[in-house]
């Protein structure tokens, strides 16, 4: 009996085209670049099942915090992503936070007296050369030379600004672009601190400080509570440098979702190098002012907390995994998601197309 495969393919205007492909047999060839296809699975011999005891080969492999993440925002856009690995493809927003991020980290290969924006600003338009020919920023260059330009330009604008709101001059990470990873609910997670700080205090005792760079538009939401949590936030995210008894809570599902990855860091960092994070931060460039650093604290039962958190992430990717219910969330996210013409919530003639599994089978509906 046949069924139905999707097929994601980047045309050369830089569109994406999906086909659904009548299928006789119960297999399919992964897609390049999925992760089935990066593991080379040997099928030969393997009887298959639909479910059951034998799924374990259906799971990923490691878990990253933007992973778990997508799990928690709609468990099947984790599906597209992660069990069926469909491209993704660049947009302007995403190649300005990569060609800024990369200015971050190179600036301090530099002493600290030439830390300026003068030297950071090339490695904008130096990154974008290395990068630019990868398939997945076709549709970026499909959008037209002067938009790339003012792609660029605004990039560089965006590390200009970085220059308001710290002073690298004045410090050296201890680490920059550091890779973590740990055995946590059963599963390996890992993935990439943007920065580490160490801070040595003048009694000489030491805090650790994660930094992660966001390039895109500060919270627009944050208002004097006085300390409250609005209703459904994990824990208060405070403005840096606001005084006592006049604290700034910063709440909504983006900061949300932006701190769970880094107390995910926190967790990996005590696990795997033993040290405490006492702060997470994030690091809102856009503007140039360092009101729109925020920050939150971590603390042993924060660690315990998002421990308790990934077990349940992971619990359910099992769950999911065996029965093939990989449910639709529509929320605010949606609008930027990619992958809205497979989904069921928003193309309703894909409500009946078969979900497969890894190996290319419909799992029972």
């Amino acid at each position: 009996m046949g069924h139905v495969r999707l097929e994601r393919v980047l045309t050369a205007d830089g569109d994406v085209r999906v086909n659904a492909h009548k299928e006789v047999q119960n297999t399919v060839e992964p897609m390049p670049g999925s992760s089935a296809a990066a593991r080379g699975r040997k099928q030969t011999g393997r009887k298959k099942q639909r479910g059951g005891a034998n799924f374990e080969h259906l799971l990923p492999e490691r878990l990253s915090p933007s992973r778990a993440s997508d799990y928690q925002q709609c468990p099947k856009l984790f599906y597209y992503k992660t069990i069926l690995g469909l491209p993704t493809p660049a947009t302007v927003a995403t190649c300005k936070g990569t060609l800024a991020h990369y200015a971050f980290e190179k600036i301090f290969d530099h002493p600290r007296g030439d830390r300026n924006a003068e030297k950071a600003i090339p490695y904008v338009r130096a990154h974008w050369e290395e990068i630019s020919a990868k398939p997945e920023y076709a549709p970026v260059l499909a959008a037209g030379k002067d938009k790339v330009e003012t792609m660029l330009a605004e990039a560089e604008r965006l590390v200009e600004r970085w220059f308001d709101v710290e002073r690298p001059w004045n410090f050296d990470p201890a680490e920059r672009e550091l890779y973590v990873k740990a055995k946590a609910a059963g599963v390996e997670v890992h993935g990439y601190i943007d920065r580490l700080d160490k801070v040595v205090r003048a009694d000489g005792s030491v805090s650790w400080v994660i930094s992660d760079y966001k390039t895109g538009k500060p919270p627009t939401y944050i208002a004097q509570r006085g300390g409250e949590v609005e209703p459904g936030v994990d824990g208060p995210f405070y403005a840096q440098g606001s005084s006592a008894g006049q604290a700034t809570p910063i709440t909504g599902p983006y900061v949300s979702k932006a701190f769970f990855g880094l107390n995910v860091y926190a967790f990996l960092a005590k696990k795997m190098l033993g040290i405490d994070v006492e702060k997470i931060r994030l690091i809102y460039v856009m503007n140039g002012r360092r009101e729109d650093v925020i920050y939150q604290p971590v603390d042993e039962e924060t660690l315990k907390k998002t421990e308790k958190t990934l077990d349940t992430v992971w619990r359910q990717i099992v769950k999911d995994a065996k029965t093939g219910n990989y449910e639709t969330k529509r929320g605010p996210l949606c609008t930027w998601c990619h992958f809205q013409p497979e989904c069921p919530a928003w193309a309703k003639e894909m409500a009946n197309v078969p979900i497969l599994n890894r190996d290319g089978e419909p799992y029972p509906r």
